[in-house]
């Protein structure tokens, strides 16, 4: 992009270690560890320490096993509209086909569960396939993003979606791991845009759009 903004590695590293912080707050272990202190102070702030895990697995319908990403949307848009005004159901929502884009898909203030498998190309599973082999963490982490939905709004912004990875600890404890609720895992549109029907991404998006632009 020829496009440089100065110290955002700490910056990124620095939301990331934040909001693990948040997911510990409410029970949620992480593989995240604190910031080393011992390394020069050139790299200090890009650096931090995480456990190495094993991915947490679930069986598929041709009984082959996967890697699984498991994402919560609080609205219906991109590739689940698209899907769901197709008539496609592939994560068996049974949502009603003509449901306008930017519904809101919460039920009880907990988001849609739309999990997928950790490949080259993710590919979707069936929601409820996933939900009775991995019922704590998917759960959980419903009761998570919740928090966190409301935790946004208070301070001006709207959580339209997240990804979850979750990997086995040394002690094969389930642990989230990667990037925990940051604009690299979740797209944000602040309140007052929002409001006004203007969809404009607050997070990595950004950067995509101008690389299209």
């Amino acid at each position: 992009l020829d496009l440089q903004i100065e110290w955002t590695w700490a910056v990124q590293t620095q939301i990331s270690q934040l909001l693990a912080q948040f997911a510990e707050s409410y029970g949620v272990r992480t593989a995240n560890r604190d910031l080393l202190d011992n390394i020069p102070y050139s790299v200090r702030d890009r650096c931090k320490v995480v456990e190495l895990c094993a991915p947490v697995e679930v069986k598929l319908e041709d009984d082959s096993d996967s890697g699984v990403e498991l994402i919560y949307r609080n609205y219906l848009t991109g590739s689940l509209h698209k899907k769901n005004a197709a008539g496609l159901d592939p994560y068996w929502l049974e949502l009603d086909q003509g449901t306008p884009e930017w519904s809101d898909l919460r039920t009880d203030g907990i988001a849609c569960f739309t999990p997928t498998t950790k490949w080259v190309r993710d590919e979707p599973i069936n929601s409820e396939h996933v939900r009775k082999q991995i019922p704590e963490i998917v759960e959980e982490l419903g009761r998570l993003f919740k928090e966190f939905t409301g935790y946004c709004l208070e301070r001006g912004y709207v959580i339209v979606d997240t990804k979850f990875e979750v990997f086995r600890n040394s002690k094969w404890e389930w642990v989230l791991g990667d990037e925990i609720l940051t604009p690299e895992s979740s797209r944000f549109i602040r309140v007052e845009d929002f409001e006004k029907v203007i969809y404009k991404s607050a997070d990595k998006q950004l950067t995509r759009q101008l690389w299209i632009d």
